[in-house]
C-alpha cells in the first residue's frame, strides 16, 4: 500500500509539472505573438500618420505659363531691325520667349555689368579696398556704381579691363556660369549667354547681402548727373513692375542710334512673378522700340 501512495504522488507530482510546463509555455507564445501584432500595428499606425503627414503637406507647384512667344513674334513682325531676345521664367526656371538667341551680337558696354558684378565679388573677399584710387577722383566703389548704373566711364572700363587680375577675375565668372558663346569678356555675346548671366546674378550665393543691395539700387536707379537717359528703353515700358537693367548704345553723327541693347532683371511685385529679359539691336534700333516690348510683356503678365 505504500508503494501504492508513492506512486500515486509521483503521477501527481507528474501532472502537476507538465501542467505548469504548459501554462508557461501557452502564456509566453501568447505574449511573443501578441508583441508582434502589436509591433506590426504600430509600424501599419506610424506608416499610416506618415501616409497622413504627407498628405497634409502643402504641394510646391511651379506658377502658371505666361505664353510670351506670341507676344514677342508680333513685336518682331512690326522693327525691320536686326534683333536678338530672350525672356526668361526666373520662376519656372525656362525660357519663355527667344528670337535670334544663339545670334552673337556686338553689345558695347553691356560688359561692364560683368567686371561689377565681379568686383563686388572681389570686395567681398577682401582682394579689392572700396576706398582705392583708380583715377580722376573716383575710387574702387564709385566704379562698381557708375559701371552698372550708366555706360558713360571711360576711366572705370579701362581700368577694369586693363588689370590682368580683374579681367582675368572676370573671365573665370564668365567661364563658371558657362556663357561659352562669349568673347572679348563679353563684348561679344548672345542673347543666351547674357540670360545665364542674369539667372547668375538673380540667385547671387557669391555676394554679400551688403554688395546685393548695392548692386541692386545701381542697377535700379539712373544718377541725377548722367548725360543720357539709360532707362529710355526697356524700362520705360513698365508702369508697376521694378525693373533692375543695364543698358548700352552707339549714337551716330545725326543723333540716332546705330545699336542698343537691353538687359534686366523685372520683378513683378503684385504678381509674385519674376523674369530676365535681353534685347539686343543693331542696325538703328530704337530705344523707343524695346519701351514697347516692355509695355506688351507687362500687359501679358499682368493679365494673367
Amino acid at each position: 500500500m505504500n508503494n501504492v501512495g508513492r506512486t500515486a504522488s509521483k503521477n501527481w507530482l507528474s501532472l502537476v509539472l507538465i501542467f505548469f510546463f504548459t501554462f508557461s509555455v501557452s502564456l509566453v507564445g501568447a505574449r511573443f505573438v501578441r508583441s508582434i501584432l502589436v509591433g506590426n500595428n504600430s509600424v501599419a499606425e506610424t506608416k499610416d500618420d506618415s501616409d497622413d503627414d504627407d498628405q497634409g503637406a502643402p504641394q510646391q507647384t511651379a506658377p502658371n505659363v505666361i505664353k510670351l512667344q506670341p507676344i514677342i513674334d508680333s513685336w518682331i513682325a512690326e522693327i525691320d531691325n536686326r534683333v536678338g531676345l530672350v525672356v526668361y521664367d526666373l520662376d519656372r526656371d525656362e525660357i519663355a520667349a527667344s528670337y535670334n538667341s544663339d545670334t552673337a551680337f556686338s553689345t558695347g558696354d553691356l560688359y561692364q555689368l560683368i567686371f561689377a558684378y565681379d568686383g563686388y565679388r572681389r570686395l567681398d573677399v577682401g582682394l579689392e579696398r572700396a576706398d582705392s584710387n583708380i583715377g580722376y577722383e573716383l575710387n574702387y566703389s564709385d566704379c562698381l556704381n557708375i559701371m552698372t548704373s550708366t555706360s558713360a566711364s571711360e576711366t572705370c572700363a579701362t581700368a577694369f579691363l586693363t588689370d590682368s587680375y580683374r579681367s582675368e577675375s572676370a573671365q573665370n565668372l564668365i567661364n563658371t556660369i558657362g556663357m561659352t558663346q562669349s568673347s572679348d569678356f563679353g563684348q561679344i555675346t548672345t542673347p543666351n549667354d547674357l540670360a545665364l548671366f542674369l539667372q547668375h546674378v538673380w540667385q547671387h550665393d557669391d555676394l554679400s547681402l551688403d554688395s546685393w543691395a548695392k548692386l541692386q539700387a545701381s542697377m535700379l536707379e539712373l544718377p541725377e548727373e548722367s548725360e543720357i537717359d539709360w532707362k529710355q528703353g526697356l524700362p520705360s515700358g513698365f508702369s508697376t513692375a521694378r525693373v533692375y537693367s543695364k543698358a548700352s548704345g552707339t549714337e551716330n553723327d545725326l543723333g540716332t542710334w546705330e545699336n542698343y541693347a537691353d538687359i534686366a532683371l523685372i520683378d513683378f511685385v503684385r504678381q509674385n512673378r519674376h523674369f530676365a529679359v535681353v534685347v539686343l539691336g543693331e542696325n538703328g534700333v530704337d530705344p523707343s522700340d524695346f519701351s514697347r516690348l516692355g509695355t506688351l510683356i507687362e500687359g501679358k503678365v499682368i493679365e494673367e
